[in-house]
């Protein structure tokens, strides 16, 4: 009959539309670009992701985006995985790791105050061969030089050195002084003898 094949000839036209829409769709693609942590136990990495292709919207880690673009900030050094997932359940996936620079190495042998009052406490420092610019700071002791990286001539107190690198990230160390107990300490000056038995009054016994 002439329905029928007008019918066929329609769901024909159909199949070859559908057909020809799916592959003039572009695939679902990743672009990736990334900042590292600018210093070492910093969280200022980011991660920046552009969709192309499959159907919006867009669903990264399970989380529906807007738009095409999208960008996790605040991170720090890791290996991080993005799923990404279009309306019609297209998937792909980036894998990203950070990096940051490694941490200064820094070492310090405290020697505390010998006697109480007293200022012969010394913190002697090694540092890796890196420029550095150093700040020494304290609140309670007495002695630091300042410019200087080992430390003598301290008073017991707690001492804390800030070093900056060329590249701007810092690192801070905090050393302890301490010194022997106040030997005053052991003495009670308020301390009363036994007095018993030598009041002024008199007695008298009965034979």
């Amino acid at each position: 009959m002439k329905t029928n094949n007008f019918f066929r000839s329609l769901t024909l036209i159909a199949v070859t539309t559908l057909t020809s829409v799916a592959a003039m769709a572009q695939q679902l693609s990743l672009q990736v670009n990334y900042t590292n942590p600018s210093c070492f136990g910093l969280n200022n990495g980011e991660v920046v992701i552009d969709i192309t292709g499959g159907a919006e919207p867009y669903y990264v880690n399970g989380l529906q985006i807007t738009g095409t673009q999208f960008i996790a900030g605040y991170l720090a050094e890791g290996n991080f995985t993005f799923n990404v997932v279009d309306d019609a359940n297209s998937s792909t996936s980036a894998d990203v790791t950070l990096v940051a620079p490694q941490a200064l190495n820094v070492q310090g042998v405290v020697n505390n105050v010998t006697t109480f009052g007293g200022n012969d406490g010394t913190v002697d420092v090694t540092l890796a061969n890196v420029p550095v610019t150093l700040s020494w700071t304290t609140f309670d002791g007495t002695g630091l030089a300042a410019g200087q990286v080992d430390q003598a001539g301290l008073s017991a107190g707690i001492y804390n050195l800030t070093l900056t690198e060329s590249n701007g990230c810092q690192t801070f160390r905090r050393f302890v002084v301490t010194e022997p107990v106040n030997p005053a300490n052991f003495f009670t000056p308020n301390f009363n003898p036994n007095t018993q038995g030598s009041g002024s009054g008199s007695s008298t016994s009965g034979i």
